[in-house]
């Protein structure tokens, strides 16, 4: 009878929210004109502040005072770096320095100065970009314009923020109109968004003034909030720069932990679906992979029923809310244990894992 009733329950939730384990997060390549040291050292700083800038979502951080010093001795959160010659047309420097930076490392440094951490599965954001260049007008997508595509694509990679684009196809061009995006119609963009399921979304609207810069106009919509705000550049990539550093400026403060701001909270996740020992796999991965998890073991087992006990440092509410962005669990709202019925145990959440 409760497989019924969780059945229709399932079958009448919105799965509205995605996230999208975003890797890379603790690598970077920054361009180098050489090999000298002092050009590498420079690299390294350069990369190590992008790589802080993703894992905690303040684009801010190199201002910060407890940050600064660690920045001057970077090489001891750098795991390994390599030179890569530039072979591309048009490149601007001879070489590029990869670097990896140790992840653990950086945890610490964060967690010692009390600094957020977002964790790495994060929500997507669908962005519909309303470009208007000259009298030329179009809705960003895949095929609209390759170099634009992909410089948004190599900024949101650099920010650490997982961003898709519309089709653009003939069902999207019978729902939505560049006047529609250009405006920011909210019915009729959020009635274009549903066929892609994702509840973040960004309008952005960039044009080129009579000075030549460009001009840029932001909507957030998502978490049940509407933030907009401006930004301008001398080119189009710092323009669609502001709507990306605005963005992850939204997503940290609501997805980011800060280890230490609370005492340790013990949590009781009660997850059913579990179907196999794959799926167990999946599910331990990714309770562990959020931010503020300092310990987790299994409770009990009871078919597809498993109840993790959870060990948090931070804020409960931000836990949650990074485990129900994503596209692995679904929570059940109005569910009771036995054990919580009789007013034993940790109160529990509910969730189903989604194949």
């Amino acid at each position: 009878m409760k497989r019924i009733a969780l059945s229709i329950l399932l079958f009448m939730v919105s799965l509205t929210t995605y996230a999208v384990e975003v890797k890379g997060l603790y690598e970077a390549i920054v361009p180098i004109a050489g090999q000298e040291v002092e050009e590498r050292d420079v690299a390294l700083q350069l990369g190590f502040v992008d790589v802080l800038v993703r894992a905690t979502g303040d684009v801010f951080i190199a201002d910060e005072p407890l940050i600064q010093p660690e920045i001057k001795k970077v090489n001891k959160y750098v795991s390994r770096f390599q030179y890569q010659q530039n072979t591309a047309e048009g490149a601007l420097t001879k070489y590029s320095l990869y670097i990896k930076f140790d992840k653990g490392a950086i945890a610490n440094l964060l967690r010692e100065k009390g600094l957020p951490v977002w964790p790495v599965n994060r929500p997507e954001v669908l962005i519909w970009l309303a470009i208007e260049d000259g009298g030329n007008r179009f809705i960003l997508s895949p095929d609209s314009d390759l170099e634009t595509r992909d410089e948004l694509t190599r900024i949101a990679r650099k920010r650490g923020v997982p961003v898709i684009t519309p089709l653009m196809d003939i069902n999207d061009m019978g729902q939505i109109r560049f006047s529609d995006v250009w405006a920011g119609f909210k019915e009729e963009i959020l009635k274009a968004s549903g066929r892609y399921d994702d509840s973040h979304v960004l309008i952005g609207r960039l044009f080129r003034a009579a000075s030549g810069n460009w001009d840029a106009k932001w909507t957030f919509w998502g978490m049940n909030s509407e933030e907009s705000w401006s930004g301008s550049g001398q080119n189009i990539s710092a323009a669609m720069t502001s709507g990306i550093d605005g963005v992850i400026g939204v997503l940290s403060r609501y997805y980011a932990l800060v280890p230490g701001n609370d005492s340790k909270t013990d949590l009781n996740i009660i997850i059913d679906g579990v179907q196999t020992t794959a799926a167990y796999a999946r599910v331990l991965k990714y309770l562990e992979s959020q931010a503020g998890v300092v310990a987790i073991k299994v409770g009990s087992v009871k078919g597809a029923r498993i109840t993790f006990q959870v060990v948090i440092e931070g804020q409960t509410d931000l836990f949650f809310n990074a485990i129900d962005s994503g596209n692995y669990l679904l929570k059940v709202q109005g569910m009771v244990s036995e054990e919580e019925q009789e007013g034993e145990g940790q109160p529990e959440t509910f969730y189903v894992l989604i194949e």
